[in-house]
């Protein structure tokens, strides 16, 4: 588990949220660049764009809210005549994204509904006029076609008709849900429900594990962990570090309640049995053990898993050059060895047992048959997993243990065995 610091207080936060701004800030065009593509700073986006200016506002500081004022008039100017804004500056007039509008109605109640009765009368009612026509765009596209249920979530807490009677079940659903409850001041409301999916130890949602990333040798920072340190008061370090999330944490403001996560220091997850698809995203994993500042874990995307992390493979067995078909990572650190039946190695066999030894906590690691025929061999190299956002070839941030195929039956289920060893 990473070290606790005191990013607590929502001062601090927002200290955070203005200073990241600053570093993406183009001393020319005076607006944020960034992109969510690639590694760019060529483009503008709009909503971080926005956030900045909220950001800018809260710091009470005269000379930033001035800059506030000036950066929000130019970007209401971006506004297209359906009332969505474009995605990026550039794309103006075009705007294709409606998504894009639902989340820009969060910035914006909180820069009219604080700040708004210190601008000048031009620009507050420009910025009424534009929430306004936002608004009714989010409106009709609601009607065309439904939004996603958190979206939905934050529509309804704009227009006061916010009901606190959803069950968000990935991280992206549940941030949206913790930002409606916000605008709608209802947060006491889904506070515990939200506690009731997080692990404090580990800072990390507890439900399926889709859209999690990892960067460097530490979890990805996101809005919804910068809402939950604020819920639950826990502030891992790696929180503090400089992230394009602090600017999104504009948006978050005190909360008038704490709650307590789960504490347990070990945590399984597993995506339930269902169809397999190669289309996943690279932030799915099909299974995911954490262990004291560790995380061990399989993001194969054509597997369906069963209870007790019984891996069913594919019927079509792959060309020889393709048979490293399961594989598995684990961080890679000075502190942590990988031993084959207590010994260094970098081979094994099914049956053998993998311990992922620490001076903290340890697991055991078995792999057995449970179905059909075949000859598998393990192997232990170096690599990233897929959900590793620092692309860089010349360095592994992981342990990857492969289960390569010989020779198998199309019908084919590998059972996993994960005991943990709480001495080290």
């Amino acid at each position: 588990m990473s070290p606790l610091i005191d990013i607590c207080p929502s001062k601090r936060l927002a200290q955070l949220g203005l200073e990241q701004g600053k570093s993406l800030q183009s001393p020319i065009t005076e607006f944020i660049h960034y992109c969510y593509e690639e590694e760019s700073r060529d483009t503008i986006p709009t909503y971080e764009n926005f956030c900045f200016v909220l950001a800018k506002l809260r710091s009470r500081v005269r000379e930033e809210m001035e800059g506030a004022m000036t950066l929000l008039s130019r970007l209401l100017f971006f506004q297209t005549p359906s009332g969505n804004f474009p995605v990026y500056l550039h794309e103006f007039p075009k705007a294709n994204n409606r998504n894009t509008a639902v989340h820009l109605l969060v910035p914006l109640f909180s820069i009219k509904k604080l700040f708004s009765h210190l601008f000048p009368a031009e620009l507050k009612k420009c910025l009424v006029e534009s929430i306004s026509r936002l608004y009714s765009f989010c409106e009709k596209e609601a009607e065309k076609r439904p939004f996603p249920t958190s979206l939905l979530k934050i529509i309804s807490a704009f227009n006061g008709t916010f009901i606190p009677d959803y069950q968000p079940e990935t991280t992206i659903d549940w941030t949206n849900y913790l930002l409606a409850a916000l605008v709608a001041d209802k947060v006491e409301e889904v506070a515990q429900q939200a506690a009731a999916e997080f692990n404090q130890y580990f800072h990390t949602f507890t439900g399926a594990p889709e859209n999690l990333f990892q960067r460097g040798d530490a979890f990805e920072t996101t809005l919804y962990d910068l809402i939950m340190a604020q819920l639950t008061d826990s502030h891992p370090e790696r929180l503090a570090r400089p992230h394009i999330a602090h600017l999104h944490a504009a948006v978050v403001f005190p909360f008038k309640i704490k709650v307590l996560g789960h504490r347990e220091t070990f945590l399984k997850q597993q995506i339930p049995s269902g169809p397999s698809s190669p289309h996943r995203k690279k932030g799915f994993h099909a299974f995911r053990m954490l262990f004291g500042p560790y995380s061990f874990v399989c993001q194969e995307t054509t597997f369906q898993l069963e209870q007790d992390s019984v891996f069913v493979y594919p019927e079509e067995i792959p060309q020889e050059k393709e048979r490293d078909e399961l594989s598995f990572y684990v961080n890679r650190t000075d502190d942590l060895e990988i031993l084959i039946n207590g010994e260094k190695g970098t081979l094994f066999q099914l049956g053998d047992t993998l311990t992922l030894k620490s001076s903290d906590e340890s697991l055991n690691l078995k792999w057995e048959i449970v179905e059909g025929e075949g000859t598998l061999l393990g192997h232990i190299s170096l690599g990233n997993r897929p959900s590793q956002i620092l692309k860089n070839a010349q360095t592994a941030y992981d342990w990857k243990i492969t289960i390569r195929t010989i020779a198998r039956s199309a019908h084919f289920k590998l059972k996993l065995s994960v005991v943990p060893l709480l001495e080290g």
